[in-house]
C-alpha cells in the first residue's frame, strides 16, 4: 500500500478534472493505496473527490484573529497563504509515496510540497503556446521536481520535449481515455431531441456541436464564420451549430453573439452555455466539431465517440487529429474553416458514411481509450516510480 497525494488546480466539471476523478475512482476500486487529494480551487467535484479519501482546500483560509494580524504588520510578516497552511498540515503526516501534480498549474504546488513525497509525477494536459501563458513557476517547477511526465497524446509529447526541453525519456504517452457511461437515457430517438429543444429547434434540424469551455486556444471565436460557411441546409434540413459550455469571460461570449449577428447567422448558432448534463445534449448531435487552436487531446472527442459520433477538427492541432485517422473522424487543413464546413456537409449529406465514421469512432475508443484499457497502463508507470522510490 502506497500513500498517493494528488494535486489538481481545481475541482470544476472539465476535461483534466473530470479525468482525474475517474482515474481516482479507479485507484479506490482497484488497488489498496491510499488517496489524499489537495484542490486549489473549488468547483462541483469537491464533494466526489472527498469520496475518495481526505480532501485538503488550499482555496480557504480562515482569517487570523486580530492579535496575530497585527503583529504581523508591526514586524512585516507575510500572511500566510492558503497554499502555507495545507502544506502545514500535509507536513504533520507521514511522508507520502508519491505526489501527482494533474495538469501544469498545478505544478506551481508541487514547488512548495516536493519534499513531501519521495517522489514527484506530473499530467500535463496542455500544449506549450498555453503553457507559455501560465505563471512560468509552474512548468519550471514539474520540469525540475517531477520524476516522471505523463501527456495524452503524441502530439503534446513532441510539445514538451521539442519545444519546453523535456528530457524524451521522463516523458511516457498515457492515451487520454474517458469512462463508459452506460446511460440507456443517451440511445434513442428521445434522446436525440434533448439538445432540439434546448436550443429551440425543429425536430429535423442537424446539429453539428461543440462542448467545452469556450475559450480562444478552443478556437471558439472561430464559430460565426463556420455557421456562415456552412450551408443552410443539407439534404433539405436544417443546419445549427450549438455550442455546450461556459466561456471564459462574458466579454468572449458577447463578441462571438455579435459576430453571430453581423454575419447574419445568429439564427443558426446557438450558445447555450453550461449544463448539468453535457452528455444528454452530445447525444443528439449529429457530427462533433473541434475548432481548437491548440489541444494535448481534446477528451470531448472521446466523449462524442463513446456515443457513435464521428468528429471534424484541424490537422497537427490536437491529439484529437490523430485519433481521427482511419475512418474514425475526419482532419482538414489547419483553421481551414471553408474545409471543415466541406467535410461537415459530406458527412450530413451520406447517412451511411456518417454512421460509419461514428462506428468507427466508438471502436477506437473502446479498444484503446476506455479507461479500463488505459489504467493497467498508468498503474504500470506509477508502480515502478514507487519501486525507484522505495530505493
Amino acid at each position: 500500500m502506497a500513500r498517493l497525494l494528488f494535486i489538481s488546480h481545481e475541482a470544476s466539471r472539465t476535461g483534466a478534472v473530470i479525468q482525474l476523478r475517474d482515474l481516482l475512482r479507479w485507484v479506490s476500486a482497484n488497488t489498496p493505496h491510499k488517496i489524499t487529494t489537495l484542490l486549489l480551487r473549488g468547483g462541483d467535484l469537491v464533494d466526489d473527490f472527498a469520496a475518495l479519501g481526505p480532501v485538503l482546500k488550499a482555496y480557504t483560509t480562515a482569517e487570523a484573529p486580530l492579535a496575530a494580524r497585527a503583529l504581523r504588520k508591526l514586524l512585516r510578516v507575510k500572511a500566510p497563504t492558503a497554499l502555507d497552511r495545507a502544506a502545514a498540515q500535509l507536513r504533520r503526516q507521514p511522508p507520502f509515496d508519491l505526489l501527482y501534480a494533474n495538469t501544469t498549474v498545478a505544478g506551481v504546488a508541487m514547488r512548495a510540497l516536493h519534499g513531501l513525497a519521495r517522489r514527484c509525477m506530473a499530467h500535463v494536459h496542455e500544449m506549450p503556446t498555453l503553457i507559455s501563458g501560465f505563471d512560468p513557476l509552474a512548468i519550471q517547477s514539474i520540469r525540475q521536481y517531477a520524476h516522471h511526465v505523463l501527456v495524452p497524446s503524441a502530439v503534446a509529447a513532441t510539445g514538451l520535449c521539442a519545444e519546453l526541453g523535456f528530457e524524451p525519456d521522463r516523458v511516457s504517452v498515457l492515451p487520454a481515455f474517458v469512462a463508459d457511461r452506460a446511460r440507456s437515457d443517451l440511445a434513442g430517438v428521445q434522446a436525440r431531441q434533448n439538445v432540439r429543444m434546448a436550443a429551440g429547434l425543429p425536430a429535423d434540424a442537424w446539429v453539428l456541436g461543440v462542448c467545452g469551455t469556450g475559450v480562444l486556444h478552443k478556437g471558439t471565436d472561430l464559430l460565426p464564420r463556420l455557421t456562415q460557411a456552412l450551408p443552410p441546409t443539407v439534404a433539405g434540413r436544417p443546419t445549427h451549430v450549438v455550442h455546450v459550455g461556459q466561456f471564459d469571460t462574458a466579454r468572449h461570449r458577447l463578441f462571438i453573439a455579435r459576430d453571430a449577428r453581423l454575419l447574419g447567422v445568429d439564427d443558426r448558432l446557438h450558445l447555450l452555455g453550461t449544463s448539468d448534463d453535457p452528455a444528454a445534449l452530445m447525444a443528439g448531435f449529429d457530427v462533433h466539431l473541434l475548432p481548437s487552436r491548440e489541444e494535448s487531446f481534446g477528451l470531448v472527442v472521446l466523449e462524442a465517440a463513446t456515443l457513435g459520433i464521428p468528429s471534424v477538427c484541424f490537422e497537427g492541432a490536437s491529439g484529437g487529429g490523430d485519433f481521427c485517422g482511419d475512418g474514425a473522424g475526419v482532419t482538414v487543413p489547419y483553421l481551414d474553416l471553408d474545409a471543415m464546413a466541406a467535410a461537415t456537409r459530406e458527412l450530413l449529406a451520406d447517412d451511411e458514411k456518417r454512421h460509419a465514421f461514428g462506428a468507427a469512432a466508438r471502436a477506437k475508443w473502446m479498444q484503446g481509450h476506455l479507461i479500463e484499457t488505459a489504467m493497467p497502463q498508468w498503474l504500470g508507470i506509477v508502480e515502478r516510480e514507487l519501486a525507484l522510490a522505495s530505493h
